[in-house]
């Protein structure tokens, strides 16, 4: 495997960043800079999915080292919730 030049690496970054704004006029609207649409859902979402996993690492220790498989249910249940929007 061959590595790439730092050099060649930060363009291939930057271009990919650039390519990733919107065309503008060389301002960047504070909408933008501040996440855009859905920046609070995405990390609401990302705290319940931690919180989830920290009650699924609770569970397992409490059960022994191995979920039950009820527990195992509640917890997919919870997470297919949480991939829905029901969070």
């Amino acid at each position: 495997m061959r590595c790439m030049p730092v050099a060649m690496s930060l363009l291939v970054v930057s271009a990919l960043s650039a390519a990733a704004l919107p065309a503008s006029s060389g301002s960047t609207s504070p909408f933008v800079s501040n996440g855009g649409p859905g920046h609070a859902q995405q990390w609401r979402k990302a705290q319940a999915v931690k919180a989830l996993r920290a009650e699924g690492l609770r569970l397992q220790e409490a059960d022994g080292g191995n979920l039950t498989d009820a527990h195992r249910a509640e917890l997919q249940a919870r997470l297919n919730a949480i991939r829905a929007g029901n969070y």
